[in-house]
């Protein structure tokens, strides 16, 4: 069998398509990047908010009508099979067949049907599944480190621990026999992640063993840089920031989902804490590590949001100065207690606060980027540049008497791949024939919003 793999969402979805790749590989079965060749797509799909379900089902009807042309069968899995699942069938008559989000390890039974496996895999499992492989999809020199499944927050906008089930720790065995292979084969960042990374071991010790773990991935040699994403601001381990400040591999960046300031607010969605806190937690870790990138993301719109709580977070961003952050408009989510409250924010009201908390974040972004000027900094090179293939990254730099020749696309510790900002690499002799996953010192002289350029020192 030939199958064609489709993943959507978040990067936890994409590890568990790069786990069912690997069992499909393992009994036989080849993956192919081209459509047409396929006997099988499958789509991993996403359905954590509206914009993730509406593009699953773009790609669902996309697929299901090719199949005449092509003559591929379609199986579509993860969150949004599992959330819809008494529906799925009579909305999407042409789909083949349907899977969850468990028993991945089954993965070939389910595609076959035998011994009726489908329906097993939209059960969700009481423990973390046992790690069987991966083959990576990202970038040969970075991968995703999931930690966990699930979650036990009862957040009010959020579907996932309806679709995901309670929170469920791996062992840290099976991680550090994951992260060793993965080393093996030229990995060189890990980007630790899970619903609340900062939760982890609770449910197996109850008592945090976030830092035992990274303590753990630390002794691994070849791996360079540790990257730790989604650990929510009232689950911080005690003893992180500590570990953080002396650590050699995990890198000076947090990424912490605040989604408001306002205690109203964060009453209303069920979440812990306020402004004031969030900025003493943000002025706590950067007296111990002054150097440290946050990156975090909001709600605007929420069901009861008035002016004047969009004022307190306005004037929290201006406060809290964080390097980067992510804005999504509030969406109704069936399953969740926001979908039933009252006092529904109107969405062009929605679509005016987007617009202008986006516009202070990016300035504040540019004003903390360009404080990188004259500094030198430690790079991971991604991939060499491409004049054609990069034409936005020339565009930027043209006029500032850049030479490109022999040049570099890299990020610095304090930059996650696909979603913060890139280095623009310049001056580097061509001797050293770099490779993706080497690094390099550069002094940076050009910034703008949020990428750099920087030249070559030894």
């Amino acid at each position: 069998m030939k199958f064609y793999m489709v993943s959507l969402g978040c990067a936890k979805n994409l590890v568990d398509s790069e786990t069912i790749i690997n069992i499909l590989e393992k009994n036989g079965h080849e993956l192919v990047f081209e459509e047409n060749q396929a006997d099988i797509v499958l789509i991993m799909t996403c359905a954590f908010i509206k914009m993730a379900r509406d593009e699953a089902e773009s790609v669902i009807n996309e697929f299901t009508a090719k199949k005449e042309k092509y003559g591929f069968k379609v199986y579509v899995g993860g969150c949004y099979a599992k959330r819809y699942s008494s529906e799925v069938e009579n909305r999407f008559p042409d789909v083949d067949g349907w899977f969850g989000i468990s028993n991945l390890s089954k993965i070939t039974e389910l595609l076959t049907e035998k011994e009726n496996k489908l329906k097993e895999s939209f059960e969700i499992p009481s423990e973390y599944e046992k790690y069987t492989g991966r083959k990576l999809t990202t970038p040969s020199h970075w991968a995703y480190l999931k930690i966990s499944d699930g979650c036990t927050h009862k957040c009010a906008y959020c579907a996932i621990p309806n679709i995901r089930g309670k929170y469920r720790s791996r062992s840290i065995d099976d991680i550090i026999t994951e992260a060793k292979y993965l080393v093996d084969t030229g990995v060189k960042e890990f980007q630790v992640i899970a619903q609340d990374t900062g939760l982890y071991g609770i449910d197996l010790n109850k008592k945090h063993m976030l830092v035992p773990l990274l303590e753990k991935l630390e002794e691994i040699s070849g791996l360079e840089w540790i990257r730790l994403l989604y650990i929510n601001p009232f689950s911080m381990p005690n003893d992180l920031i500590d570990f953080m400040a002396s650590s050699k591999k995990v890198v000076k960046y947090l990424d912490i989902p605040m989604q408001h300031a306002s205690e109203h607010v964060l009453k209303l969605m069920k979440r812990a804490g306020n402004g004031e806190e969030y900025l003493k937690l943000l002025s706590d870790i950067r007296s111990k590590i002054p150097e440290i990138a946050i990156r975090s993301t909001f709600i605007t719109g929420f069901p009861g949001e008035t002016d004047e709580d969009f004022e307190i977070l306005l004037k929290f961003l201006e406060d809290a100065k964080i390097n980067r952050a992510g804005f999504f408009k509030y969406s109704d989510e069936e399953g969740t207690l926001a979908f039933d409250y009252p006092d529904k924010v109107d969405e062009k009201t929605k679509e005016e606060r987007y617009q202008r908390i986006a516009k202070i974040q990016r300035r504040i972004s540019s004003e903390l980027t360009n404080q990188r000027k004259g500094k030198v900094v430690k790079i991971i090179i991604d991939n060499k540049f491409d004049s054609l293939s990069m034409r936005h990254i020339s565009d930027q730099f043209r006029d500032r008497k850049i030479r490109l020749v022999n040049s570099y696309i890299g990020r610095t510790e304090q930059d996650a791949p696909e979603v913060d900002a890139i280095v623009l690499a310049y001056g580097i002799p061509s001797s050293l024939n770099l490779k993706t996953g080497d690094f390099v010192n550069v002094k940076i002289t050009h910034t703008n919003i949020y990428d750099s350029a920087g030249k070559f020192v030894e």
